[in-house]
């Protein structure tokens, strides 16, 4: 269950735009430089539903949240990526965000509907780990449209 954050959203009547990996309302536009975690390296903006009203958010997914699903812990090594999450429609995101949107719902699971926009820094997926990064482009965040779908197992 994330925290309710009445003393941010109690300061607008504005809604969220989005929130971030840990539940937080975010009134800007969405980019991977405004997540939570400043060292991912790969992020979904996600639709997805309350799991008893059925109310809409959208919220941000990085590698943080997903550990267990990316990581061999006993190999110490990577065995997945944010994007071989969203392909076998295994990406989740939890709770939902703690706005109120029922009695319930914020102790409630969500229903993943859809990857709204989808980021990555290339060289993840490039680079050797732990060899150098060249073409320092590839630190930038780049936009891959082609993980934008649905994800719903409707």
């Amino acid at each position: 269950m994330h925290h309710d954050y009445s003393d941010i959203t109690g300061l607008t009547d504005a809604s969220p735009k989005w929130h971030d990996e840990n539940g937080v309302p975010r009134y800007c536009d969405f980019h991977p430089n405004h997540l939570s975690n400043i060292y991912a390296r790969e992020v979904a903006l996600v639709a997805i539903d309350c799991q008893r009203c059925r109310t809409r958010f959208q919220v941000a997914i990085s590698e943080s949240s997903q550990q267990h699903k990316l990581w061999d812990e006993t190999l110490k090594s990577r065995v997945a990526f944010l994007s071989d999450l969203i392909t076998n429609r295994t990406l989740h995101y939890g709770d939902p965000p703690n706005v109120h949107c029922c009695d319930t719902g914020p102790s409630m699971n969500s229903i993943p509907i859809s990857v709204l926009e989808y980021w990555v820094k290339p060289y993840i997926k490039k680079i050797t780990p732990g060899a150098p990064i060249g073409d320092p482009s590839m630190m930038d965040w780049g936009r891959d449209q082609n993980f934008e779908v649905p994800i719903g197992k409707n």
